[in-house]
């Protein structure tokens, strides 16, 4: 008995959400599409109001109670939903009573955003006629359009209607239309007395104000930036607007090179600019252009000094890496000290000075080649930490640090059996370094091809010898053009 009791009232909930169910659906469907006759509302809300008093349970008070007040809760809510699709049935009515005789009108004809309209109808929202409503601005980004709905398969089709959109970028809401944004007016061109008091482009015109020209040309036969080459020119001169014809690129001074281009951007883009450029390091400037004092052939080196017409030295002493004995002598046959072949050596790698200590312990910043010391003890050419600067050094050493300084190496089993000299022995620590530099090929100029390293006619090395100054020269010029020289590099300011 009592589960039947369950089930009479679970069935009872589940009727009235049934019935619920049904209005509401048809309310949503039919009646909002017109579908469904307002009569059959009246049946179904006909007698809806519910009896519960033939309900009889078993269960005590309190549950019974329960039971019956959940049971009207559902049929409260039924209720509810079906008087709503009642309403909703009245207001279909009302909206086929509406006067839909004046059709629609937009005098802008449609959704036309830039033109302010005016429209005249019956209103989709409620039935009210509107006459010549126009379209309006509700902030300078914000515009309400007005038109008539084109539809044929909305119950709305042929009503007034009107949305809010958005002005597009560059449009702004004026006077119920979206305007385009006015381009500011260009400033007047200035008055002038003559060209300095316009800017780039304009020229001072009969009538004293600044006008726009246009006489951009150019022609450059090295194709843009390249100091290492002299080039040939015409064109457009950015400054002043000359006509150049056939100008060459020149030397501003020993150092400096005057390049002209044409450049492809910028304020000046298509007239003929220039600009001087510093050289690189080891490069002077000749003829219009940066070469390499150290191996172009085409370099006019003046000597120096009078005790010697060496080009090596001639062209060593034009790049820096050595100094004479005096301002006229180099004095070749000298003997040279460990601190001048370590200038010597670094300032051939390109290397600059080097201003931290590397725990050279006789040595401080006192001494002039403090910098180059201890850059070498950077590098790894040098190894110990007492260096003893200022004593002359031997031509096994130096070839030693040559070495060092290149990088280069060789197997003991690749040049024991074939050393060339005399008093050189694979005990001796030097023979390696000597080897290594003998074996290296270079082409000095036009002087033909010769060994980094020789010894002497008599098959000696003599590597306890002290080198001479020239010697130790000839050893770093002929090392630079094996291992340490690098095509000058240079950066295009246009990059």
């Amino acid at each position: 008995m009592k589960k039947k009791m369950q089930k009479r009232l679970i069935a009872l909930g589940a009727g009235l959400i049934v019935i619920a169910a049904i209005s509401f659906g048809y309310s949503n469907r039919d009646l909002l599409q017109g579908q469904l006759d307002p009569n059959v509302i009246d049946e179904i809300t006909e007698g809806l109001t519910l009896d519960l008093s033939d309900t009889v349970s078993i269960y005590d008070d309190a549950t019974n109670e329960y039971y019956a007040s959940l049971a009207e809760q559902y049929a409260e809510q039924a209720q509810i939903w079906a008087d709503d699709a009642a309403d909703c049935a009245d207001q279909l009515d009302d909206y086929y009573g509406w006067d839909k005789v004046d059709a629609c009108s937009d005098t802008d004809n449609g959704e036309d955003y830039e033109t302010k309209g005016s429209i005249s109808g019956t209103s989709w929202y409620d039935g009210s006629t509107w006459d010549a409503v126009e379209d309006f601005c509700i902030d300078e980004d914000q515009l309400v359009e007005y038109f008539c709905i084109d539809d044929a398969n909305s119950v709305f089709d042929g009503n007034a209607y009107g949305e809010v959109v958005n002005c597009e970028n560059g449009y702004s809401c004026s006077d119920g239309a979206c305007i385009a944004d006015e381009e500011p007016e260009p400033d007047p061109e200035p008055e002038c007395s003559d060209d300095s008091d316009c800017s780039f482009g304009y020229t001072c015109s009969n009538s004293q104000v600044c006008e726009a020209i246009d006489l951009a040309t150019c022609e450059d036969s090295d194709g843009g930036i390249d100091i290492y080459e002299e080039a040939t020119v015409s064109g457009t001169d950015y400054d002043g607007y000359n006509e150049v014809e056939d100008a060459t690129e020149y030397c501003d001074d020993d150092d400096s090179v005057v390049e002209y281009w044409c450049p492809d951007s910028g304020t000046y883009e298509g007239y003929l600019y220039y600009e001087s450029f510093d050289c690189p390091d080891n490069y002077a400037c000749q003829d219009g252009e940066c070469i390499n004092i150290l191996t172009d052939t085409d370099y006019d080196c003046e000597d120096p000094f009078t005790d010697t017409n060496d080009e090596m030295v001639c062209r060593a002493y034009n790049a820096g890496i050595v100094n004479g004995k005096s301002y006229s002598k180099y004095d070749p046959y000298a003997g040279i000290t460990r601190a001048e072949v370590i200038k010597v050596i670094i300032l051939s790698m390109g290397e600059d000075p080097l201003g931290s200590d590397q725990g050279i312990v006789d040595m401080n910043a006192s001494h002039w080649a403090w910098g180059y010391v201890n850059r070498a003890k950077d590098l790894g050419i040098i190894t110990e930490s007492t260096f003893n600067p200022d004593i002359e050094v031997t031509r096994g050493t130096t070839m030693v640090w040559l070495v060092r300084a290149a990088g280069e190496t060789l197997d003991k089993d690749e040049w024991e059996d074939r050393i060339p000299w005399s008093d050189m022995t694979t005990s001796n620590p030097t023979t390696y370094a000597a080897i290594i530099a003998n074996d290296t090929i270079v082409e000095f100029l036009d002087e033909g091809e010769t060994p980094v390293a020789e010894g002497y006619s008599d098959g000696t090395f003599r590597p306890e010898n002290n080198i001479l100054r020239y010697e130790a020269l000839y050893l770093a010029y002929r090392s630079y053009l094996a291992w340490f020289q690098d095509e000058g590099s240079f950066i295009d300011p246009n990059e």
